[in-house]
């Protein structure tokens, strides 16, 4: 099993999912390619894109927009490769807050079973995919592991799939995350680095828009 194509799918699930009426994904669908796709083969096909790659959750569950950065403008391209170089940088500042090391346990709990990746393995799932969806990392208390958070779109609720506070302090807003985020892409020196955000970043999705081959394809929900 490809891991960083798992925790892909994992993270565009938790985000898709709707309790009111119930949605989620059964199969899946890579757009614009088009072709309907099951969990194994989804993967798959994930596993074998170049990479790195932009994957967007879209409003249907099951629909991912993928974009491969080689097609990109000169601006586009730059600023794809800022946000891959920003959440490895963040997932990097996670484990040594947390003093964990590349091969400590990182726990990715809504998955049946829950999925224990390594701190490298994340790393790694960080250099190759650029993902519409607020991803972050949050402390297991007394254990030398940490534990993956998956946001929701938009913000403001409780993370996906997990504990209902795994945090254990206040949790900055989407808000406060874009706008942290956006000041270091632009070169800010006074951006908090607990409040980037690890992949999904609106600014970037919305940049990234503006030069897609596909406009068909939505932006991620």
């Amino acid at each position: 099993m490809d891991l960083a194509a798992e925790l892909t799918l994992q993270s565009a699930r938790l985000v898709q999912e709707r309790a009111n009426p119930p949605r989620s994904a059964a199969r899946w669908m890579l757009m614009p390619a088009g072709v309907t796709l099951s969990w194994s083969q989804a993967r798959d096909a994930l596993a074998a894109l170049p990479k790195p790659v932009f994957v967007a959750p879209m409003n249907e569950p099951g629909w991912l927009g993928i974009w491969d950065p080689r097609t990109f403008d000169g601006s586009a391209r730059a600023r794809f490769d800022a946000q891959i170089a920003n959440q490895v940088g963040y997932y990097q500042d996670k484990l040594n807050a947390f003093g964990l090391v590349d091969t400590d346990a990182v726990r990715f709990e809504p998955a049946t079973p829950a999925l224990t990746p390594c701190g490298g393995d994340i790393l790694q799932w960080a250099r190759d995919y650029a993902i519409g969806t607020g991803v972050s990392l949050a402390p297991v208390p007394d254990e030398s592991a940490c534990r993956v958070i998956v946001m929701p779109p938009g913000g403001g609720a409780p993370p996906l799939g997990t504990h209902p506070d795994p945090y254990g302090a206040p949790r900055p807003s989407w808000a406060e995350f874009s706008w942290h985020c956006g000041r270091e892409l632009h070169g800010a020196q006074d951006a908090d680095p607990d409040l980037r955000l690890a992949t999904g970043m609106p600014t970037i999705i919305d940049a990234l828009c503006t030069s897609m081959p596909y406009p068909m394809i939505e932006k991620a929900a």
